[in-house]
């Protein structure tokens, strides 16, 4: 399933949308859901107060707030492995995409933050499934690589 499709459907266990929107490689911006979105999950209330109130972050420790309905979500078309390259049009569309909504809701760059700043759960989780998977315990890193994500059937575009 490609990535737009899988953002707006979702899948059997997290049904979609699984964000607000999709950047591919070449910068184009797919708007796939508004409102609630699959995306966030649970991260830390601390966290959450730091981003409204537009002050300094804490170090994520807990679970304890719902971000699915706090946070606009974009997913980057990426493998995540490290070596798969950012190419500048789509760098270029995350920060217009990222100022546009700031400036919607007169919010500065403060309020833009990512998965690892909201919890350490994705990582776990991850790793946790890389060993259902079978790999190595060195491998089970929590960051996907090709393995994974041919298992997630989520194909690679250029």
């Amino acid at each position: 399933m490609p990535p737009v499709a899988l953002c707006h459907d979702g899948y059997a266990a997290l049904p979609g949308p699984l964000c607000h929107g999709v950047i591919d490689k070449d910068g184009t911006v797919h708007l796939v859901g508004n409102g609630r979105a699959n995306h966030a999950g649970s991260g830390d209330s601390a966290v959450l107060a730091a981003v409204v109130s537009e002050s300094a972050l804490p170090r994520p420790t807990r679970n304890d707030a719902d971000g699915n309905t706090r946070f606009y979500g974009f997913e980057c078309v990426n493998l995540g492995d490290g070596s798969d390259p950012w190419p500048d049009a789509q760098l270029a569309a995350i920060e217009r995409a990222s100022a546009a909504i700031c400036r919607a809701h007169g919010w500065s760059s403060a309020s833009v933050i990512g998965h690892k700043e909201w919890t350490d759960a994705d990582r776990e989780s991850f790793r946790r499934w890389q060993r259902k998977l079978g790999d190595a315990p060195a491998y089970c890193d929590g960051w996907p690589g090709r393995r994974q994500w041919d298992a997630l059937k989520v194909p690679y575009t250029a």
